[in-house]
Order: structure tokens, then sequence, then C-alpha cells
């Protein structure tokens, strides 16, 4: 199993959305919000990187985001975007999924990405799927995985899954 942990950040106008004591909040000075993520990132040393939340703004503002992804990078860890629209700014060596289920948590719904997510892989050579951990979701999701195992009529499947730390250094290469 591969950590995550859940980098927190401001959603939408602060203070109405307030993510929490440790949260990054545009508005306050770096040091604080540098010292925050000091003590998100010495909580635990099981993890292989940090994921942004869906619908998280801090870090699209770039230059106020910089600091924090360089250190979160310079520590040798992978960072996840929080969306997967391709008109938002992205930071070079983060990873953006190619698809991010992160609504309309209904199974018609998610079966529709994860077929956009098989497309996308066979297309592409491989797709980065990110979901967000609801019982329907992880539900529908082990179904949709269960069709890519081998049988004896298909000893190769169509697709097959890596560990996202795979992933992750597969993606440092191309670069």
């Amino acid at each position: 199993h591969e950590t995550l942990l859940d980098l927190p950040m401001q959603q939408g106008a602060f203070p109405e959305t307030d993510p929490g004591p440790l949260g990054l909040v545009s508005g306050l000075p770096e040091q604080e919000n540098r010292k925050r993520l000091r003590k998100v990132l010495g909580q635990n040393v099981a993890f292989i990187g940090l994921t942004a939340a869906a619908n998280e703004n801090f870090s699209y503002s770039g230059s106020q985001m910089k600091p924090f992804f360089d250190e979160i990078i310079q520590r040798g860890l992978i960072y996840i975007d929080g969306t997967d629209n391709p008109r938002m700014p992205i930071f070079k060596k983060a990873l953006r999924p190619d698809v991010h289920i992160a609504d309309e948590f209904h199974r018609a719904a998610i079966r529709a990405r994860l077929e956009q997510t098989r497309k996308i892989a066979l297309e592409k050579g491989s797709a980065f799927l990110r979901i967000e951990a609801v019982p329907i979701t992880l539900l529908t999701v082990i179904e949709w995985m269960k069709a890519f195992a081998p049988t004896e009529q298909n000893p190769v499947p169509e697709i097959s899954f890596v560990p996202l730390s795979y992933y992750a250094s597969s993606k440092k290469e191309k670069e």
C-alpha cells in the first residue's frame, strides 16, 4: 500500500471555508503557511506524497504555492493536483489525474468516467485515475477492475494496474 496525505488548503473564501488549523490559507504570511506545511509533513513518516483536495483554490495562485510545492518536491514526495481540468494551472512536476471522479457519485456517472479512463489508457499507453473514496465509487471501481483480471480465454488483460510510485517514476523518466 502507498499512502498519500491530504494537504489541507483553502477552498473558496476564508473564513467561510476554513481548512483547519494546519491548512494553507491565502492572506497568511508565507512563514505561517510554511510552519503549517512542515507540521503536516512531520506528523507521519509512512507516506509517498501529498494530494490536493478537489476544489481547493490555494494552489491556483502559482506564486503563492510555489515555495510550498518546491519544498514538497525537494523532499522527494509526489504531489497530486486536485483537479483534472486541463485549463487550470499546474506545476511542472505535479501529477494531474487524467480523470478525477470527485462528484456525481452514482454508478452510471462513475462508469462513464471509468470508460473515459480506459480509452485514455489505450490511446496514450497510460492513464491516471483519481477517485474520492466514497463507498459507491469504491464499489464501482472494484467491479471495473475485476473486468481486467486475466482469464483462461484472455490471459493478457487489456489494462494493467500499477502503484502510483511506479507511474510517477515513469512520468519522470519521460520528462
